[in-house]
């Protein structure tokens, strides 16, 4: 089976039972107390289950990705507003959102192709190491201080069967 633009077969996947939420909670530029969204948004934990309790994890899983060139965003931005900063030519509320559509899209396509039933858009609120598990499958993400290619990824799979 060929699959979608975008998407890669997960045969290694990288996760954490517990650490989830120690993660959402450090502190990071703008978020002293981590995470806006923990406890309050539905994906996010404490809410969001295991990843063993939702996906089958012995059967196949796949990575779904957007390539969005936040340097060539940034580059038309600074035409259009020369005077603006670093941190606003980069600001995630002028990309972020195509990319994830991208990604969403690109999801529902291996969906169709693969017959798989979950998608989580937010792997990393379930314990997945998204960076590990991107490159042990030959996705490599780059780090967000030099980020020149944005990708947002989302893992696909089948239910578990209680």
């Amino acid at each position: 089976m060929k699959l979608p633009l975008g998407v890669i077969e997960c045969k290694t996947i990288v996760w954490y039972y517990g650490k989830t939420h120690e993660w959402c909670r450090l502190p990071y530029p703008g978020h002293p107390g981590g995470c806006p969204n923990y406890g309050k948004k539905k994906g996010c934990p404490p809410k969001v289950p295991l990843l063993s309790e939702v996906l089958a994890l012995k059967r196949p899983m796949y990575l779904a990705f957007s390539r969005f060139s936040l340097q060539r965003h940034v580059r038309r931005l600074k035409r259009k507003h020369p005077d603006w900063s670093r941190k606003q030519l980069r600001c995630v509320l002028y990309w972020q959102g195509t990319s994830r559509k991208q990604m969403r899209e690109r999801a529902r396509e291996c969906q169709r192709e693969t017959g798989a039933n979950v998608v989580l858009e937010c792997p990393e609120a379930l314990g997945v190491n998204v960076y590990v598990t991107c490159a042990l499958n030959g996705l490599k993400l780059e780090k967000i201080k030099n980020l020149k290619v944005c990708r947002h990824v989302a893992l696909i799979g089948f239910r578990r069967r209680l």
